[in-house]
């Protein structure tokens, strides 16, 4: 079954009742420690409703990257935690962020993975240097047999973040260029700046 997107998050929780943007930090903290002590103490599964709460966030910090219906724009560096078992972090690029994010969520959510933490740069012209620069300084920090590739097993978040902005300097990876506008989008976009000008216009008096 593929997880559900935040949208779809969004709906399962309306139809509850209840929003978790609207609980605030202390309820999206409190399912965070319900998840982990769960998985520690091998219980996870009696709650199976802290869960969504916990990827709602991760999701919606993401922002509009991770959405599923948004056309794919430039290329992307992407950090993602997972709890479970044995909690890893993968590291990774994709031109097309949500569908990878989604193949990620339903292949850890078959061996009992939640989506924990996740970041996602700005669209750049390619990841690919950035990416390999911030693997090499993983696997140079990281216990060579906790080390799978892409997926570091016991890494801390925000140890990958780090190593990503350390290597940002020196990479610089350089903004993506905006898909050019189609005709039809184009006399659209025109016609809207012409309204929204008009509106900051003042009226025209004729004496």
């Amino acid at each position: 079954m593929a997880p559900l997107s935040l949208p779809e998050l969004e709906a399962a929780f309306a139809e509850m009742g209840h929003a978790p943007h609207q609980l605030g930090e202390t309820v999206e903290q409190k399912a965070r420690e319900l998840l982990l002590e769960g998985f520690r103490s091998g219980d996870a599964p009696r709650w199976p409703d802290v869960a969504p709460v916990v990827e709602y966030w991760a999701l919606w910090r993401l922002g509009s990257a991770a959405d599923p219906d948004r056309k794919p724009y430039g290329d992307h560096l992407y950090v993602l935690s997972f709890a479970g078992p044995h909690p890893y972090v993968k590291v990774g690029r994709s031109d097309d962020f949500a569908r990878r994010l989604r193949e990620h969520r339903t292949n850890a959510g078959r061996h009992g993975y939640v989506l924990f933490d996740a970041w996602v740069s700005e669209p750049v012209e390619s990841a690919h240097t950035w990416e390999s620069s911030v693997l090499r300084v993983l696997r140079q920090r990281h216990a060579s047999d906790e080390t799978d590739g892409e997926y570091f097993y016991g890494l801390d978040y925000d140890e990958a973040l780090k190593a990503v902005d350390e290597e940002r300097v020196w990479v610089t990876p350089r903004p993506a260029r905006p898909y050019p506008l189609s005709t039809s989008d184009a006399h659209e976009h025109k016609q809207e700046r012409r309204r929204e000008l008009a509106q900051h216009l003042p009226p025209v008096v004729i004496s």
